[in-house]
């Protein structure tokens, strides 16, 4: 298919144009290491034909809400302009030790000087420091056609999710002593993958995992449910569990699974689209949450509908996102909406309630033409906070 549309192409402006774009600053390294110093490096471009000069960059710091205090300054002696691309510069500045913690720090850049507009002369934004470091790439031995769907990353190891030929495999992934990284065992968890899967790592070092696989029922249709096992580091496997009823692939779907956990409890949470709704055909989704304080024990595990008739289709979300409070499970997910605008597009809507408990009231909307939706719960004052983030528009 062929569109043809007309648009208009503007001659950039004469005069210097500042602004930071999308993406505008950086910290080195990537990811801060508390106690040590950063640097953070902040781009400048210019839009306009001429050059601008003698820009003046401010950077400050609100830590602890305490008010912003300035950091340090940078100056900029020149950044060209151009009638065809974009000129720019950078501005760096160095973070002490004392300022590098744990968690996030709020910052501010102000801009002064030629061709800066009030309204642009401002950049916000919050650099994460954290325990962590960027490796070097690993080189994965895979076969031909395998694709890796997740990672769980456990204390001296890993696990590797993989699928092959319509297969679901597990690989355990460790680091030698001569400090390279390799695939070890190999273990294959469901002959017929039916395409979910999520994986969480407990407390007693296990992985908890579990996916939608396919099976040929004795009158020859294939079925789909839910399966679960727990995982070592060794890539070790407790007896495999089957979870929800069974249903033909023409009369619904189990997708979008998501856990979290809480102590002992994991819970497990997914869209149930059931087309055949008892032979009426009514095509409702509903939102499931399986839950239990002993997971290797199949029978401990209860179920429950949270949220009913739900308007998404597989084709149109993605998966859930939840999380164990002390108040609440709290859950991100997916619903077509046409409000305001009357455009139908995918929403972000938030609920809550006890993970136990049928039929959830609460329901708020959060986004529009969102996506990748990820949620962590901590406390605060004895009350939950949530941290949540997701795409809107196009994006990964």
């Amino acid at each position: 298919n062929s569109y043809s549309f007309s648009f208009e192409v503007e001659e950039r402006p004469v005069e210097p144009r500042l602004r930071f774009m999308q993406g505008a600053y950086q910290t080195i390294p990537l990811i801060p290491t508390p106690g040590q110093e950063y640097t953070i490096v902040v781009r400048v471009d210019n839009l306009g034909q001429t050059d601008a000069t003698g820009l003046s960059l401010t950077l400050y710091s609100d830590v602890d809400g305490e008010g912003w205090i300035e950091i340090g300054q940078d100056n900029i002696t020149i950044i060209p302009g151009s009638d065809s691309s974009s000129g720019y510069d950078e501005a760096r500045f160095a973070i002490p030790e004392n300022l590098s913690i744990v968690g996030g720090t709020d910052f501010r850049v102000s801009m002064s000087g030629d061709g800066v507009e009030s309204e642009f002369s401002e950049l916000r934004f919050t650099v994460v420091v954290n325990e962590v470091g960027i490796d070097s790439p690993v080189r994965l031995n895979l076969l031909s056609g395998e694709s890796v769907i997740d990672f769980v990353g456990m204390e001296e190891s890993g696990l590797l999710f993989t699928t092959v030929d319509g297969e679901l495999h597990v690989r355990t992934v460790t680091e030698s002593s001569s400090g390279a990284w390799a695939t070890l065992a190999d273990v294959k968890l469901a002959d017929s993958w039916a395409g979910e899967l999520t994986a969480i790592l407990r407390d007693d070092g296990l992985v908890h995992a579990a996916w939608t696989e396919n099976v040929l029922s004795q009158q020859g249709y294939f079925l789909s449910h839910i399966a679960m096992t727990s995982i070592t580091s060794a890539g070790e496997t407790t007896e495999k569990q089957t979870h929800m009823q069974a249903i033909k692939l023409s009369e619904g779907r189990y997708w979008g699974l998501d856990m979290a956990k809480k102590g002992d409890r994991i819970v497990l949470a997914g869209y149930h689209r059931d087309i055949a709704t008892g032979g009426s055909y009514n095509d409702i989704t509903s939102i499931f949450v399986l839950m239990s304080d002993t997971p290797l024990i199949q029978s401990s595990w209860s179920s429950s509908n949270i949220l009913t008739n739900i308007d998404i289709k597989p084709s149109q979300g993605d998966a859930l996102a939840i999380a164990l409070g002390e108040e609440n499970m709290h859950i991100l997910y997916q619903e077509i909406r046409d409000d305001v605008t009357g455009i139908d597009r995918v929403g972000l809507m938030y609920a809550h309630g006890k993970e136990w408990n049928p039929s959830w009231s609460f329901q708020y909307s959060v986004g529009d033409f969102a996506s990748n939706a990820q949620l962590e719960v901590y406390q605060k004052n004895d009350r939950d906070v949530l941290a949540a983030t997701w795409v809107e528009g196009f994006g990964g």
